[in-house]
């Protein structure tokens, strides 16, 4: 593809070579270059592609410009900053290749990754699914429904991703948008006709969905997460926002206290759903749970569905509710969706129990906030009844300070006893973090210890358990990486409840 097809539709200006005017987008007279891909990282840059210098948390993107073109790049997108075209790297780069300078790199990048790959989104029906919590698998529920009813369809998610009939490893909740059009285009390849996606309020913010009109937006949820990205939970709500915006139909949830705003901005049409009595088109009755299924009413108009799920708790009705909300926007009835709903298998790292044989539950889940572990807790109290609750958990190094303590109260509150151990620190003390999360418990009168190697933790939870009580271990769920501040090493939730239960069985035969 020519560069001028790249930079289609994007408003720009080029610095020509000394000598010749400055040209801009009005004058559609790029140089007849050949792009073979788009570039955001001069350590991967190949020659042949176009590279946009996004700006991160500490340097100006500008500063790589000069490297890219020495790399062979076919010409580099920057901000157009008047104030600081002669200052340092980012000055006179006309004498080292083409610049194209743009008013926002990040919208520059999504709209151009949206040429390079022909506009797969325009191909397929694009749903987007956003909230602090329930993404995932309101995304997989939605995805289950789609697949029985529409015919193959495209999923990008936290855990997974589903190309045609293949599942590849995700790496982003919401990917870059350079790898985002590139896997929309391998789904049409494929033979996808919808796709459902997660969309990150980071992914939001940073534009990388940025040009993209979704067929139906989807809220689960908005409660306190990512302050430290946002500020605020305004901001973080107004990220949010976006997906509703540029979606041609609103799902909202109407139990959050976002609705009303949300309801205000929506682009188009909005369709309700809600677990409390009003005013709304979807409306879920929880029955409770029994073992490992949860039940509820639906009531659409004037009928009334029952539900049987392999998911507890009132959060996974919401849940269900979205994905039914969702999909009866593009033409499914309720019933079909609920038989879609009922096969749908549990999800990995959400609620998933391993069970050795053990007299008491074993549960990983990903519950990372604040409403999150509010919510297991919940379910998981409703479901032992007489037992005691032993959760495990930590806070994540440099991210949302201000949730640690808050955590920490809802866990000295929710849970019996409390184990604060490791989750993933990167460069922070554990210590420090875990005395911040220890403040909440503390506030409520939790009972609590700290034991800062996760696995230990884990183990010390598993003896301490009693026929009857349940061990949670909660912040990583599906995940398998802990970032440390010397690196990264290997460690699954799931396998040290594991290795912990078998240790426990080996010690007592």
């Amino acid at each position: 593809m020519i560069l001028a097809q790249v930079m289609q539709d994007i408003a720009y200006q080029y610095d020509a070579p000394p000598g010749h005017a400055k040209q801009d987008s009005a004058n559609n007279s790029l140089p007849q270059s050949n792009v073979i891909g788009i570039s955001t990282d001069t350590r991967s840059l190949k020659q042949g592609e176009l590279f946009f210098a996004l700006d991160g948390r500490h340097l100006r993107g500008s500063v790589f410009a000069k490297e890219a073109l020495a790399k062979g790049a076919v010409a580099v997108v920057i901000h157009d900053d008047p104030a600081a075209r002669d200052l340092g790297d980012a000055g006179n780069l006309a004498s080292s290749g083409l610049v194209l300078r743009v008013p926002e790199v990040s919208e520059a990048l999504a709209w151009a990754s949206a040429n390079f790959y022909g506009h797969p989104e325009r191909e397929m029906m694009l749903t987007g699914v956003t909230g602090t919590n329930g993404k995932t698998t309101t995304a997989c529920f939605i995805h289950q429904i789609l697949s029985d009813h529409k015919g193959p369809s495209g999923l990008l998610g936290t855990i997974d991703n589903m190309i045609g009939d293949q599942k590849v490893p995700s790496l982003f909740t919401t990917p870059p948008a350079p790898e985002l059009h590139a896997a929309l285009r391998k789904m049409v390849d494929a033979g996808n006709v919808c796709a459902v996606m997660e969309v990150s309020s980071h992914g939001l913010a940073q534009n990388r969905v940025f040009g993209i009109e979704f067929n139906t937006g989807v809220l689960t949820n908005i409660t306190h997460e990512h302050l430290d990205f946002h500020q605020n939970l305004e901001n973080y709500r107004e990220a949010k926002s976006l997906l509703f915006r540029h979606s041609q139909i609103s799902v909202l949830n109407a139990d959050d206290a976002s609705y009303g705003y949300l309801k205000a901005v929506a682009k188009g049409p909005v369709i309700s759903y809600g677990l409390f009595p009003g005013d709304v088109n979807f409306r879920g009755e929880y029955l409770g749970q029994e073992g490992r299924k949860g039940y509820f009413n639906l009531y659409v108009g004037d009928r009334c569905l029952p539900v049987c799920m392999n998911f507890t708790g009132r959060y996974n009705v919401s849940n269900a509710l979205a994905a039914i909300a969702a999909t009866y926007v593009q033409g499914i009835e309720p019933e079909k969706a609920v038989t879609s709903l009922e096969k749908v298998a549990p999800i990995s790292g959400r609620m998933q129990h391993v069970d050795l044989g053990q007299p008491f539950l074993a549960i990983v889940d990903y519950a990372h906030t604040p409403d999150g572990l509010l919510q297991v807790l919940a379910t998981l109290r409703e479901a032992i009844k007489q037992g005691r609750i032993i959760s495990v958990f930590g806070a994540r190094g440099e991210r949302d300070r201000l949730k640690r303590p808050i955590m920490g109260r809802v866990a000295g509150k929710g849970a019996d006893y409390v184990i604060l151990t490791t989750d993933c620190p990167y460069g922070e003390n554990p210590l420090t973090i875990n005395e911040s999360v220890a403040k909440g418990i503390e506030e409520v009168g939790g009972n609590y210890r700290i034991i800062p190697d996760r696995a230990e933790a884990i183990l010390e939870a598993c003896k301490m358990a009693l026929p009857g009580d349940a061990v949670i271990v909660t912040g990583r769920g599906h995940e398998t990486v802990q970032h440390l501040e010397n690196g990264d090493r290997f460690l699954d939730d799931r396998e040290c409840l594991a290795q912990a239960l078998n240790t426990l069985r080996d010690s007592t035969e």
